[in-house]
């Protein structure tokens, strides 16, 4: 079976409040990376959207999302685990509020957004306030056994194991319709772990989830790799492409060259007088900018040594 029957439940609540309520949908999904938010996420859109959902409403960085936003209506749009927007730290600057400003603003588009997260406590307090449900996504080991039942042995003579990702446990807000709210315990739950890691003798009741189940048989073949559910409108390589494209801009950025020691100044100094760009100079050398300013303004004063004298520094430098 492709799709839980809870989880099925879950798409036709969201798909009642967009087409139904014209209302809103905010969701988190949260696990460590690579125990299966992002495919989880895509199976949910799929089934909320159908063949609406394209790879163009899956977004990676601020454009992306924004564009996505805008030229969608009664559809979904994903912030993959790339975005970073809606971090604690970022939604303090100007993009941050312009993003929370944007989903105020979408609620007329009528949208599911589903985010994707490493840990929910990394989320800006202001998208943790308006969550209509969470889910807790993460990846577990099983023993592989042959067709009679028996485990199946490695070349070492050990147990061999499968990873199983996609297991997920939903807390959804049900307070807004005179039902249990099972997302607070959760944050609250999570409030407290931190406390458990100055603290490891302190043990934590996990609070009960609304609707629960393990990964299902799309996640693993029998050979222990992993076949992930993609929609009819975009493959896989399309959708590590998009992804990977976003993150070699990162790398690139990250890749700065090695600043030259030994800086030729003649060349600095002519490239000053004939009036050339700092910056264009900086780059031409593989200097700093600041090197560049340095010998400007000692160009136009020129440098005197300081004459260590009793008296020079007068009274304002005496003390």
């Amino acid at each position: 079976m492709l799709f839980r029957s809870k989880f099925f439940q879950l798409a036709e609540i969201i798909r009642e409040k967009l087409f139904g309520d014209n209302d809103q949908v905010l969701g988190l999904f949260f696990g460590d990376s690579g125990s299966g938010k992002s495919n989880l996420v895509i199976k949910l859109c799929y089934l909320v959207s159908g063949d609406k959902f394209f790879l163009d409403n899956i977004a990676f960085n601020k454009d992306q999302y924004i564009m996505a936003i805008l030229g969608n209506k009664k559809n979904c749009v994903v912030g993959d685990e790339g975005i970073s927007l809606f971090h604690t730290k970022e939604a303090m600057r100007t993009e941050g509020v312009i993003m929370q400003q944007l989903i105020d603003q979408s609620r007329q588009q009528n949208l599911f957004l589903p985010i994707c997260m490493v840990r929910p406590l990394d989320t800006n307090q202001i998208i943790l306030e308006r969550l209509d449900f969470a889910v807790w996504v993460w990846e577990s080991k099983e023993l592989i056994k042959d067709k009679e039942g028996k485990p199946v042995l490695n070349e070492w003579g050990k147990f061999k194991y499968k990873t199983i990702k996609g297991n997920y446990a939903i807390y959804p807000d049900f307070s807004k319709t005179g039902g249990k709210n099972y997302l607070m315990p959760l944050l609250a739950y999570m409030e407290k772990k931190k406390m458990q890691r100055k603290n490891p003798f302190i043990t934590l009741p996990q609070p009960p989830e609304s609707w629960g189940h393990s990964g299902g048989q799309i996640y693993e073949d029998w050979e222990g790799g992993y076949k992930g559910f993609f929609p009819p409108n975009f493959t896989e390589a399309q959708y590590n492409e998009k992804k990977y494209s976003i993150l070699a801009k990162y790398k690139n950025a990250l890749q700065r060259k090695k600043r030259n020691n030994n800086i030729d100044f003649n060349t600095m100094d002519k490239l000053i007088r004939t009036k050339v760009k700092q910056s264009e100079i900086a780059k031409y050398l593989n200097c700093s900018i600041a090197e560049v300013q340095i010998r400007t303004r000692l160009m136009k004063k020129p440098y005197k040594k300081h004459i260590k004298k009793k008296g020079l520094r007068g009274k304002k430098h005496s003390k």
